[in-house]
């Protein structure tokens, strides 16, 4: 599998990217961005050849539109005013899509993508990032390890 990380230098992508270059099936992780210089340091950071630095700037949506249909899957993990745009962008690509998640009214635009995503035969997950996404799941994976939970505290 081919994935596209947009933002793919950015904080969130500090771990996400190590974890997919980890991950069985991955072929190629693209490391995207406005900015080459980001992204061809952080790919080399990864002393992995399946690491590689992608010229993308998610506001210009032809651009976009043709990088993503280079990739199997893009994780959007930049800001959420861009979800929108980059999942419409996904959809019309025809790959999957997923991301951090961001304010309501943004969620509330792209749950009604939901047709078009189907059609595509694209699948989109929104809302993974650390907080409550990660968190969540780190949550319930710990309570599920232990006999009995009080309360669960998180910290970042």
């Amino acid at each position: 599998m081919d994935v596209l990380i947009i933002g793919g230098y950015g904080a969130m992508a500090q771990s996400t990217v190590p974890d997919l270059l980890s991950s069985p099936g991955v072929a190629r992780v693209g490391i995207g961005g406005r900015s080459d210089a980001k992204a061809k340091a952080f790919a080399a950071v990864q002393r992995d050849d399946r690491a590689v630095p992608v010229s993308v700037d998610a506001r210009d949506a032809a651009s976009l539109g043709r990088e993503l249909k280079k990739w199997d899957c893009v994780i959007n993990s930049s800001w959420y005013d861009l979800n929108v745009p980059i999942m419409e962008a996904a959809i019309g690509a025809g790959v999957h899509y997923c991301d951090l998640g961001g304010l309501y009214h943004q969620t509330i635009r792209q749950l009604k993508l939901d047709s078009k995503a189907k059609d595509a035969g694209v699948t989109c997950v929104l809302g993974i990032g650390s907080t409550p996404g990660t968190m969540n799941v780190m949550g319930a994976y710990g309570a599920a390890k232990l006999d009995k939970i009080r309360k669960v505290l998180l910290r970042s």
